[in-house]
């Protein structure tokens, strides 16, 4: 496999991802980010809170309260991911129609049109891998301590 088709092995950057895209992509990509902060402040909070005490001295409303919490966000994620869906139909829509639209000009555009939709697609796909892992940890952590407190 040619290595320079890898995306890891291209330069990204934030103009690379941020100015080709739409209005719609763009907002998709700060709630992501304001997901990826809240997420990562109650995970951090919970773990926190799990280690702090004893097994014992957490209460069955607390576990049942940071249960609950956890799956919030799973939900969350899950909307994210499919927002995400929408979003990136609407990047690649607008990528085959500048290609169809290049066609009457001079100029045809190339494959490079896709770049920034696969762009786009890597940062969000690996940002939500990120955050599934996170979810995934804590959410072992909250079984044992449950398991544990029974």
């Amino acid at each position: 496999m040619n290595s320079a088709m890898l995306i890891l092995t291209r330069h990204l950057d934030l103009s690379t991802v941020w100015l080709p895209l739409s209005l719609t992509a763009r907002i998709y990509l700060l709630c992501l980010l304001a997901v990826a902060a809240h997420t990562a402040y109650f995970f951090v909070r919970t773990m926190l809170r799990l280690r702090r005490r004893r097994i014992k001295s957490i209460p069955a409303a607390r576990l049942a309260e940071m249960v609950c919490g956890a799956e919030m966000v799973r939900q969350l994620h899950t909307f994210m991911f499919l927002l995400f869906g929408v979003c990136c139909a609407s990047e690649t829509l607008g990528a085959i129609r500048a290609v169809e639209l290049s066609k009457m000009s001079l100029s045809s555009a190339g494959i490079e049109v896709y770049e920034p939709v696969a762009a786009f697609t890597y940062v969000v796909l690996a940002t939500l891998l990120f955050l599934h892992a996170l979810q995934w940890a804590v959410a072992i952590r909250l079984r044992t301590r449950i398991a544990e407190s029974q």
